[in-house]
């Protein structure tokens, strides 16, 4: 299974944060997209403490597995 994560400024970053935990752990997910607009990413800063770039995300700042991740920056789409 794919699946598509994206993080707007919208408060929640502690869910994407577990969401995307539980995603790269689950067998049956094989790609996880990422995408966050520089709202999301403030958002994150704000919320966890993280600074995450919108190049290339570290998420394992944040405890996910990059193993199954492909980032996109908001002006690929």
């Amino acid at each position: 299974m794919k699946t598509i994560v994206a993080v707007t400024g919208a408060s929640g970053a502690l869910y994407a944060q577990r969401l995307l935990q539980v995603l790269s752990m689950h067998e049956q997910v094989r790609e996880i997209a990422f995408i966050m607009s520089e709202q999301g990413r403030m958002l994150f800063a704000h919320e966890l403490g993280v600074n995450l770039s919108l190049q290339k995300p570290d998420l394992s700042l944040i405890g996910v597995s990059m193993d199954k991740l492909v980032a996109f920056h908001p002006k690929d789409w």
